[in-house]
């Protein structure tokens, strides 16, 4: 039976005349020539993350929150009940107005910061900050906690913080709880800022990273493995945490490889992978670059990673892909560079090493023509099952 390399270019999907459209990638367009495409649909919707549709495309439907999968993604061991969130460091105004929400992407002095929130007591609650990648980190609560909490992240730059508050309605037996979760989390904010806004650190730093925001609480619990759910033996690369949680979650063998940036190394990742692939039936490869751009707006240099991509990552991989193996080349959502947000859309999907049908290039518009058509991430395992012989 054959093998299966998924590779998964996050945010690669744009809008308007897109990047893919636009880029010189002949090594993209070859597998698309020689294999069959189409159109997929995440089934998350614009306004949704990664870690879910890469669930999706790997045809789970019920997992635990992103905090959660941020933590397992981290090396951390969270407790059977502690409420786990994403954050950022952040650069707020004193009138709590957020001026950037990822501090200037700037990692100058970060673990210094983590470590002056790294144990903190709020309500007879234990809350642990760890920093993550990047700009990112991990807040862990230990304690009577509910996960329906929203965030103090408002995801915009210009807004206030926002204090958070339960999502479920007062009549919820767990109202009380979340009620008192959100306190916390909202003294947790506020004190925060009052450390980090004075500590030496920021002193030398480009950008001030004087606050924590938080969003996408989590409380973990099992599902089902991958070698369970599919009778293969499997791997996850990737340089992203949530990506790394998903895989420590399933059961799968993760391998971090890479900076999560479009400076990464591709030549290694690719290499890791393959290696990978040597003593498994199944590898999940990620590749963050993409979005980063999208997110920051640049749209000239996604076109450009894009090429870096074709060059440093697809030639190689179409020099030394196993005979055996069927290459799956896609995208979790589309980002736009235009204004760095997530949108609604399909994805395009390439399939190699099934046949072909006759596109002549990878991007959105050209794969539509396809005979894979539009198909769902639910559906894809299954599809590819199929084509394993």
């Amino acid at each position: 039976m054959k093998k299966i390399l998924m590779v998964v270019l996050d945010g690669l999907a744009d809008v308007g005349e897109t990047p893919l459209m636009v880029a010189d990638k002949p090594n993209l367009d070859y597998i698309a020539k020689n294999g069959v495409c189409g159109l997929l649909d995440n089934e998350v919707g614009g306004s949704d993350f990664s870690e879910t549709a890469n669930f999706h495309l790997l045809g789970y439907r019920n997992f635990p929150g992103r905090g959660y999968i941020e933590a397992l993604g981290i090396g951390l061991e969270p407790g059977p009940f502690d409420l786990c969130l994403r954050c950022n460091f952040s650069t707020v105004s004193p009138d709590m107005v957020v001026l950037d929400r990822r501090a200037g992407r700037e990692e100058t002095g970060l673990d210094e910061l983590a470590s002056a929130l790294s144990n903190l007591k709020v309500k007879n609650c234990r809350l642990r900050f760890f920093r993550g990648l990047g700009h990112r980190g991990v807040l862990i609560i230990r304690g009577e906690v509910d996960e329906n909490i929203s965030p103090t992240d408002p995801m915009k730059t210009g807004k206030r913080v926002l204090d958070s508050r339960p999502t479920i309605p007062e009549t919820h037996p767990r109202f009380p709880i979340a009620l008192r979760t959100a306190r916390i989390l909202n003294e947790f904010t506020s004190r925060s800022y009052e450390i980090l806004s004075r500590h030496p650190v920021n002193d030398r730093r480009r950008v001030p990273a004087n606050i924590i925001l938080s969003r996408y609480p989590g409380i973990g619990f099992s599902v089902e493995s991958f070698a369970k759910k599919y009778a293969m033996s499997s791997g996850c690369v990737s340089a992203v945490p949530a990506t790394l949680g998903m895989g420590r979650l399933l059961g799968m063998d993760v391998l971090k490889v890479g900076t999560g940036t479009p400076d990464t190394n591709l030549e290694l990742k690719l290499a890791k992978a393959l290696e990978m692939l040597e003593t498994r039936d199944f590898v999940f490869l990620h590749v963050k670059g993409c979005d980063v751009l999208s997110h920051d707006a640049n749209r000239d240099g996604k076109i450009k990673f894009i090429e870096r991509l074709d060059s440093e990552f697809f030639a190689p991989l179409l020099g030394s892909l196993p005979e055996d193996c069927l290459l799956v080349v896609t995208s979790d959502h589309v980002t736009s560079s235009l204004d760095g947000e997530h949108k609604s859309g399909l994805v395009p999907i390439a399939i190699y090493g099934a046949g072909k049908d006759g596109v002549e290039s990878f991007d959105e518009r050209s794969v539509a023509a396809g005979d894979l058509g539009l198909i769902h991430a639910s559906d894809l395992m299954e599809k590819l099952i199929s084509l394993r012989g």
